[in-house]
């Protein structure tokens, strides 16, 4: 649509020269002449339908229908221009009067359809019925007089059929009324249209007025040929109405200005199509009188009573229409005023949430962001990124998503819900608590989501701090006995078996504490510990149970397994012997593996025990380690 913004006027011209460059080469060739016309005719009025169409499947539904009909026009006008070119190009007969002219006065009808819709739309059903009595007054006098003019006259001379002058008094009717209905809807309200739209609209009208009336006295005369010069009119004039579809989102720049229409006081426009119906109708008396020998009293009488009403008619509308500018004038200044006090409370509330530290957003019903509000949310999400109409996908990406689709789901079928969001920034990872609810209108109708997200970070790293707290001994690092206990019912179930425990109690700790203090004694603790830490796989649980004793739980191992890792500790611990000769490490051990599956893992950790006290006793014989 940009594009044909851009070239329209080229488009315009391009159409016209190829029009008058066919007719000029062809003009001693009727029928090539006719061909080409045809052709051109029928491709103009086309793609004034396609436009046409195009904008009302483009259109919201407030104004749509208005397009609709429009193309319904142009398609009226596509097909009577193929049945008057099978007529003339195939049949070999003259097109008028005929089918095709139904086609064409259908146009007119659907045309006022369109208008008629727009009036509706914009201003109501009251304005619709004052704009169709309006036209129905025009369109009587104007046919009164066509009639008086030129139809009796030709109808009593006999010389022109009188389907020929029938069919003739449609088209000057037709764009009469189309005329008088652009000009009516301006006068209502000129915001209807961008002024692009009505320029074009106004334009196209008014050629195909020129050329349906230029066609008409050609036909009188018995002088109109199909390739005239005149038909390029009809095609430039349906392309201008196809090409104002293009400017419908256009918007009128209307700068604050003091009228008298304002003010209260009927300007020039208003008198004018106030008065003009009521002109018509006096004009239409006026030729009555004249074409009277004379006037009877009575029909004096009547003549003077009308113009009284008519007066006493135009002056009420006029005060009516004083009293309803004046009502307009105060609704704007309440609307200004009211649109001033909601921009004070809209920024007294971005002010208050822009000073917090939660996150607050709305979503319409397609989940897209229509605000974003929050003094962190500079630091979380880029500004150039977070504008509202943006999807929540092109803000974060559719791997760190800022809105579960479950719970915006929930929150648009009327469901409070709440989950957990994460992102990581340069500081780390942050978590926040998103609470989504409904919005609702006055009906009751969802019509988006509101959200808020609390920082919770610190609660998180809380809860993880105090979950290892309660998981953990506090002097070594290692797995406490909640922990060891938990993992032993755990590892029971037989999925991780053959299942090894093995039971490491401290020698001389308490001696040690005795004479050389508890310090020295958390010291060699936590070296022990360090040291275990080495012996084992990532996921076996190394575990303090109790002052000076350690437990280890191995899963999916064999005998031979546990057995090495007991050697290993034990070559660890002369190792750190000879390098810390100050500090020596001595550590009774014992261990016990299931051959069943499940395992009992409270038998296996009682006989790990008795193994452990079984070897402490005999530290001086040859046996290194019971199991």
């Amino acid at each position: 649509m940009n594009i044909l913004r851009q070239y329209s006027i080229f488009i315009f011209l391009g159409y016209m020269i190829i029009y008058f460059a066919w007719l000029y080469f062809w003009h001693n060739v009727p029928y090539k002449m006719a061909l080409g016309s045809d052709i051109l005719l029928i491709i103009s009025s086309a793609v004034s339908a396609i436009l046409l169409f195009y904008a009302f499947k483009k259109s919201k539904e407030h104004g749509s229908r208005f397009w609709l009909f429009l193309s319904l026009g142009a398609l009226s006008y596509t097909l009577a221009n193929i049945i008057w070119s099978y007529y003339e190009l195939v049949l070999k007969k003259n097109p008028f009067p005929g089918y095709a002219d139904f086609f064409y006065a259908f146009v007119y009808v659907l045309y006022l359809i369109a208008f008629a819709c727009k009036m509706y739309e914009n201003k109501g059903t009251y304005q619709l019925i004052r704009l169709i009595f309006d036209l129905l007054i025009v369109m009587t006098v104007t046919i009164s007089l066509i009639w008086e003019v030129i139809i009796e006259p030709l109808l009593l001379s006999g010389k022109t059929p009188v389907l020929n002058v029938l069919v003739s008094t449609v088209y000057p009717v037709g764009d009469l009324t189309l005329i008088f209905s652009v000009f009516c809807i301006y006068l209502v309200s000129k915001d209807f249209f961008a002024n692009r739209v009505l320029m074009l609209i106004c334009m196209g009208f008014f050629l195909e007025m020129v050329a349906d009336a230029v066609y008409l006295y050609l036909q009188a005369l018995g002088s109109y040929v199909s390739g005239s010069y005149i038909d390029p009119l009809w095609g430039l004039a349906l392309l201008l109405i196809g090409f104002a579809s293009i400017y419908r989102d256009e918007q009128n720049v209307l700068e604050p200005r003091i009228t008298a229409s304002s003010q209260g006081i009927l300007d020039k426009d208003d008198r004018f199509k106030l008065l003009l119906p009521y002109l018509s109708i006096l004009l239409l008396l006026v030729i009555v009188i004249w074409q009277r020998p004379y006037v009877k009293s009575t029909e004096f009488g009547l003549i003077i009573t009308i113009l009284l009403v008519i007066v006493r008619q135009i002056s009420t509308l006029l005060e009516n229409k004083s009293l309803l500018n004046t009502l307009q004038l105060l609704n704007m200044e309440l609307k200004k005023k009211s649109e001033e006090d909601l921009q004070n409370s809209e920024q007294r509330f971005k002010s208050l949430v822009d000073s917090m530290n939660d996150i607050v957003f709305m979503l319409d019903c397609e989940g897209r962001f229509m605000g974003f509000y929050g003094k962190c949310i500079k630091e979380d999400i880029n500004q150039e990124n977070s504008g509202t109409g943006i999807n929540y996908h092109d803000i974060l990406g559719v791997d760190n998503i800022l809105l579960n689709e479950k719970a915006y789901k929930n929150a648009i079928a009327g469901e409070n819900t709440v989950y957990e969001w994460s992102t990581e920034d340069a500081l780390g990872i942050r978590f926040y608590q998103i609470s989504l609810s409904p919005i609702k209108n006055s009906q009751d109708k969802i019509v988006g989501v509101v959200g808020v997200g609390r920082d919770i970070t610190q609660l998180k790293q809380m809860q993880e701090q105090l979950e290892y707290i309660s998981l953990h001994d506090s002097l070594t690092g290692l797995y406490n006995r909640k922990y060891f206990e938990e993992e032993k019912s755990r590892l029971g179930d037989g999925r991780n078996a053959p299942v090894g425990i093995i039971v490491c109690d401290m020698d001389g700790l308490k001696e040690t504490n005795d004479a050389l203090g508890h310090q020295t004694g958390d010291k060699l603790i936590k070296a022990a510990a360090t040291l275990l830490k080495g012996c084992f796989r990532q996921n076996d649980v190394i575990a303090r149970i109790g002052g000076d004793e350690f437990a280890i739980i191995m899963s999916k191992c064999t005998r031979s397994i546990v057995k090495d890792s007991c050697i290993r500790i034990q070559k660890l611990i002369t190792l750190h012997n000879i390098e810390h000769p100050e500090m020596p490490i001595s550590m009774s051990i014992g261990f016990s593996v299931s051959d069943k599956e499940p395992a009992n893992i409270d038998y296996l950790f009682l006989a790990a025990d008795r193994n452990m006290y079984e070897y402490k006793k005999s530290k001086k014989s040859p046996k290194t380690v019971l199991g």
